[in-house]
């Protein structure tokens, strides 16, 4: 029986680095030890999405310039504000908000009473409050006359994120004194009462807030100016009837330069009352956002690493930089697709990050590993060399009558390249110079095999083109990957003053004769390279 492969360590270690860089990064992620921007993703998906158009129960009466210029400067006298109620209210809406603090009693306490009986008339109004410490847990809760008349009561709180930008909102608040309703979720829960319908859970983050499903700016939001609602007296009004009937009505500042004005993802001066609308918007239209579980967006991250990991590793620079710009194309339209049809949020500029830094070590990594090779491999090169110069004659002949010397310098650390000498006897000596086909390593291999080989196939009486045939045999028996060696040899003999050669497909040998004075290209006793066919035969000629 037989166990299953292990897989190596060189197999994985490409993905040692994504593996490390998901953990850190991820880390300094959760940790806020590092700005991502993460928030500035969220909003930058809301400006591609574009504005829509918000729940059409929803409202809007602003308090804007035109108001504050034709009523007068803010704040209005209560028994205005209780006449705006009033006025609303005749056009039966579902639910009125009038996004204004009356925490504290009026100078002229008949104004107050003007205030509390509109709200006592009209039945409907649900007023803020505003907490002012959550631990202890402290409230601004409206005046008695008005909080006993009220429909209910809910915070108007809103609190920023770290870059001053509102993107969520607290729903509730649960004390030991009871439950809190913000004011989004005390209009919500009133609509449901209502109709009976039970309230969904709400997805919720770790400090129990919920992300705001902003429909646009206020420009999303039908509303109307307050100066508009006021100006028309006892006459009833057919606009003002269609647009506030069976309505969610707020009311709030939208005027320049007033207090209520907040940075949200569509707006750096958004009305507050734009904000509440828009996290009622959330809670009717049951369209929530929702944070990617911490495991699920850490698993996607960390596989696109490993991915770009792989890439990088299989493939050329260049075309592992065109594919990983690809790979951050699909994960930003991904991400955007999922963000608009499922309103999950995943990271986005951390995976981007994270990928562009895995691309970058991965490379550097694997230029440091090819240059390490590089040194390895050229180490191995120069013990190559020392070893292939071994197999080379490094003394020079010495017979009277012959001025003889060898020497031979690569092209590169390794070659086929190679000559060797043989003194036979006292008046004779045997000299070649060849040349293996190729370069590098083969060619090197090669020569040292002919050279050892020709040296076993020296003998007294054998000529040139016998041992080139001798040797012919030898190296082409086996497979050699079509390799071949060109050879020159010669037999000298001082005593008879004859020169023997054979020619197996080298160059001609050149004899200069100093009796002459002439140069003669030798053509005689050429043959075939050696190595190539067994039966090949080789002449000898004579000088």
């Amino acid at each position: 029986m037989t166990s299953a492969p292990k897989i190596g360590r060189g197999r994985l270690r490409p993905y040692y680095l994504p593996a490390a860089a998901a953990v850190c990064l991820y880390a300094l992620h959760l940790l806020n030890l590092f700005n991502f921007h993460e928030l500035g993703a969220v909003d930058l998906r809301f400006k591609l999405r574009g504005q829509r158009p918000a729940d059409p129960r929803i409202v809007i009466v602003t308090i804007d310039d035109e108001s504050l210029r034709r009523v007068g400067q803010w704040p209005w006298p209560r028994s205005l504000s209780g006449q705006l109620l009033h006025a609303i209210s005749r056009y039966h809406p579902r639910l009125i908000y009038p996004d204004i603090l009356f925490t504290e009693a009026s100078p002229d306490p008949r104004e107050d009473e003007v205030l509390a009986l509109a709200v006592k008339k009209a039945g409907n109004v649900i007023l803020p409050s505003f907490v002012h410490s959550q631990n202890p847990t402290s409230f601004f809760f409206p005046i008695p006359p008005l909080a006993q008349n009220a429909l209910a009561t809910g915070f108007a709180n809103v609190e920023p994120e770290k870059d001053a930008v509102i993107r969520k909102f607290l729903p509730s608040l649960k004390t030991r004194e009871g439950f809190y309703p913000s004011a989004p979720l005390a209009l919500a829960l009133q609509l449901r009462k209502s109709s009976g319908e039970p309230f969904p859970k709400l997805p919720l983050d770790r400090s129990g807030r919920m992300w705001i499903r902003f429909p646009g700016s206020i420009d999303s939001f039908q509303r109307v100016s307050a100066w508009q609602v006021l100006n028309v007296r006892e006459t009833a009004n057919e606009e003002l009837e269609k647009l506030f009937s069976n309505r969610i009505v707020l009311i709030g500042h939208t005027a320049a330069g007033t207090y209520d004005l907040k940075p949200s993802p569509f707006s750096p001066v958004e009305p507050g009352v734009a904000i509440l609308a828009s996290a009622l918007d959330s809670l009717l239209r049951k369209s929530y956002l929702r944070s990617a579980p911490a495991w699920l967006d850490f698993t996607v991250f960390a596989l696109l690493l490993f991915l770009i990991a792989g890439i990088c590793q299989k493939t050329p620079p260049k075309e592992s930089l065109i594919v990983t710009l690809a790979v951050i194309a699909v994960t930003f339209i991904v991400n955007v697709i999922v963000f608009l049809a499922w309103g999950m949020i995943f990271s986005l500029y951390l995976p981007i990050a994270g990928i562009l830094l895995t691309y970058v070590l991965t490379l550097f990594l694997k230029y440091v590993e090819i240059r390490f090779q590089g040194e390895l491999l050229n180490r191995e090169l120069q013990t190559a060399a020392k070893i292939q110069e071994s197999f080379l004659s490094h003394s020079q002949p010495e017979m009277p009558g012959i001025d003889m010397a060898f020497d031979c310098r690569f092209a590169k650390q390794v070659g086929g390249d190679l000559y060797d000498w043989r003194q036979v006897d006292d008046h004779r000596l045997a000299v070649c110079l060849g040349d293996v086909s190729g370069k590098g390593c083969p060619a090197a291999l090669y020569m040292s095999r002919a050279i050892n080989e020709l040296r076993h196939q020296y003998h007294h009486n054998r000529t040139p083109g016998d041992l080139h045939q001798a040797l012919n045999s030898i190296l082409s028996e086996g497979e050699t990957a079509g390799m071949f060696v060109t050879l020159f040899s010669a037999l000298i003999d001082t005593q008879e003053k004859k020169l023997w050669f054979s020619s197996a497909g080298h160059e001609p040998m050149v004899y200069f004769s100093a009796l002459s004075k002439k140069a003669v290209l030798t053509t005689e006793a050429q043959g075939i390279p050696i190595g190539l066919f067994g039966e090949a035969l080789y002449e000898t000629g004579e000088i």
